[in-house]
């Protein structure tokens, strides 16, 4: 990818029509001075003091969130909310970067996903995160709200360019039926779809696992995977899922797999410190910004490896990447690449 390349990606953007389905969440950073601490008096026990706590959209919903930090301007997104504080949280936090609620269903039978992290600080800059605290369904949708969901999904594909699918969470918004109708509209129009734990149960969708997720369903050992296993790993969802393939490797970059031939593209070089969390949905909204404009799926993913060679230095968030910091990240790279 060339800067008049990156150009011309970052002026075609505005216009692009997203339709995104899947399970969102709320990420949520309490930070803790301990220096305020004191002794309880009821328990023998330290508080964290909450000195700071920051929202953020995560999962599928940062897909959105990425989406919008780099200027597309129509995006739907199908997802399920519960009716608690944190699925009112969740739409506050689209109404913020401006995408509609327009394709969510709420019911008071399910939970608001939410992961919640108590970060503590202290004298030095050292942090520490607690484990973190989580809300989750432990049940599968019930029929009532997959019907409402296959209802959205139909009027957020009506127009769209590429439909993205995110099927993070056990008992999330992918049931057997909407997978269905989801390799139905693979017929009609682009799907990529990103899948914790099932990414072979997808067909005519572009698939995009990483290579621990692409490891663990095809029954390889991810500490084995080194790039030519992952290039057979590759070809071998390609054939079972019917379109190309592509399984993210970190820092060393992402595999394309299409008509039986594969290709590396390199990541570009972030420098420490750097946060991994929201990696995957970064290079997820860039490569699908991308698809389907034309251009080759070595164009797509190498601005798809740009967004999180952004997002992973904003440390302790979950961050996105806006078309002045992809412009700012480019010339590094070229500044790096010439010495």
């Amino acid at each position: 990818m060339t800067k008049d390349g990156l150009e011309q990606i970052l002026e075609s953007l505005p216009s692009r029509k997203i339709a995104l389905m899947g399970d969102g969440c709320v990420d949520i950073y309490w930070e803790a001075d301990m220096r305020l601490s004191e002794l309880s008096r009821e328990a023998p026990h330290y508080p964290l003091p909450i000195v700071e706590e920051r929202f953020s959209l995560g999962a599928g919903a940062n897909v959105a969130a990425n989406l919008a930090a780099l200027g597309v301007s129509d995006i739907r997104f199908v997802g399920c909310t519960g009716e608690d504080w944190r699925g009112a949280l969740f739409r506050s936090l689209f109404e913020q970067i401006r995408i509609p609620a327009d394709y969510l269903v709420s019911s008071p039978e399910r939970v608001t996903p939410a992961y919640c992290k108590p970060i503590r600080r202290g004298i030095s800059d050292v942090k520490y995160e607690d484990p973190r605290l989580d809300f989750n369904n432990r049940s599968p949708l019930s029929g009532e709200i997959e019907q409402r969901l296959l209802t959205s999904l139909e009027k957020a594909c009506q127009g769209a360019d590429i439909l993205i699918v995110c099927d993070q969470l056990q008992n999330g918004c992918i049931t057997p039926k909407i997978l269905e109708r989801l390799a139905e509209l693979g017929s009609a129009m682009p799907v990529i779809a990103d899948s914790r734990d099932r990414i072979g149960a997808f067909q005519n969708a572009v698939v995009k696992p990483n290579e621990i997720e692409a490891c663990r369903f095809l029954g390889l050992d991810p500490a084995a995977g080194d790039t030519a296993a992952m290039k057979a790993a590759a070809l071998a969802l390609e054939k079972r899922c019917g379109r190309p393939a592509l399984i993210t490797l970190g820092d060393r970059g992402a595999i394309w797999a299409e008509g039986g031939e594969t290709f590396l593209v390199p990541a570009y070089p972030a420098p420490p410190p750097i946060d991994f969390v929201g990696a995957g949905d970064a290079f997820l909204a860039g490569f699908a910004a991308v698809y389907g404009l034309g251009l080759p799926p070595e164009t797509a993913l190498s601005f798809a490896n740009l967004v999180p060679a952004v997002t992973i230095r904003k440390t302790g968030m979950t961050g996105t990447a806006s078309p002045d910091e992809l412009r700012e990240a480019f010339a590094q790279y070229e500044d790096f690449c010439a010495n």
